[in-house]
């Protein structure tokens, strides 16, 4: 279950928080980072030859809101 709160802008505090993007029609959860004056989409996957990071631009990302909550249940 995730809790995801509206939020349409990148800013500086965006930086390493977890958004719902629409990534190329895809919908995705990931990390924001910003490096090198662009914004990305990085995976908390460990494995990022199958998870590499993603630049997200103006015409490949839509931004839907900031994860805030995630429960999970491990049985």
């Amino acid at each position: 279950h995730l809790s995801i709160r509206r939020q349409r802008q990148m800013c500086k505090e965006t930086d390493g928080k977890v958004f719902a993007v629409n990534y190329e029609g895809e919908p995705v959860i990931k990390r924001l980072v910003r490096d090198s004056g662009s914004w990305w989409l990085a995976s908390d996957n460990p494995d990022q030859r199958r998870f590499p990071r993603k630049e997200c631009t103006q015409s490949s990302c839509i931004i839907v809101g900031r994860v805030i909550h995630r429960q999970s249940e491990q049985i």
